[in-house]
């Protein structure tokens, strides 16, 4: 049911994917900013998931902090750091495992970063990114990407966008567990790996159009 529903809201967004790509103008995003209260004692707030051949990239061993922590799958080889290990499995595959991972744990946090291993900051970081997404409370969230060809509002820190890329997306944790965007759909593995994520994009333009946002204060390349 979940899949035909799924499909049925991608045949929904594909009559719409014209007329969103037309809209060249983005609305600049307003705070939301409102006192951050913990959600559960001890719990902390960000979540990145991702996933690499065998060992932690260095920068990422600083999201172990006061308020994030990472969870990580491994491909080729084990790693002491990452406790999934799924030799050989796609990028859909792996994310899928990682997002049934992550809603296993307690307590919840509030949002689910998933990132690929090669991400680096050209302006900003893992900081400040966090702080727009607790900033802004948005339901998806991304940076800017360094080379791509997207309007992006001048002197706005943040704005909403159609199209968020994968390789660093932050969902609230209501759309983690809603069942609809997530766990991607891998039907489409063995034509392309990236299908997942396409699929999952005209989904978000469908259900969170106004509510996704592209952070402009980060900026990355991978």
């Amino acid at each position: 049911m979940m899949v035909l529903l799924r499909l049925i809201a991608l045949s929904l967004a594909a009559a719409l994917s014209s007329l969103l790509a037309s809209l060249v103008v983005r609305d600049v995003v307003r705070s939301t900013a409102t006192p951050v209260r913990p959600l559960l004692r001890e719990a902390k707030y960000f979540l990145y998931l991702f996933q690499t051949e065998s060992t932690v990239p260095t920068p990422y061993l600083s999201l172990r902090s006061p308020v994030s922590e990472f969870l990580c799958l491994t491909f080729a080889s084990r790693h002491s750091d990452c406790p999934l290990y799924s030799p050989g499995s796609s990028w859909t595959m792996g994310r899928n495992q990682l997002w049934f991972a992550a809603t296993k744990r307690v307590p919840r946090f509030l949002y689910y970063i998933f990132l690929d291993d090669d991400i680096t900051f050209i302006s900003g970081n893992f900081t400040t990114f966090q702080n727009g997404l607790l900033k802004y409370r948005p339901a998806l969230a991304g940076p800017r990407y360094h080379g791509f060809r997207r309007k992006t509002l001048s002197g706005a820190e943040a704005q909403t966008q159609h199209g968020l890329d994968a390789a660093l997306l932050a969902f609230h944790v209501d759309v983690v567990f809603d069942g609809v965007l997530l766990p991607y759909f891998d039907g489409f593995d063995c034509t392309s790996w990236v299908l997942s994520q396409v699929l999952l994009t005209e989904l978000q333009k469908l259900l969170y159009d106004g509510n996704a946002i592209q952070l402009n204060s980060c900026v990355v390349e991978n």
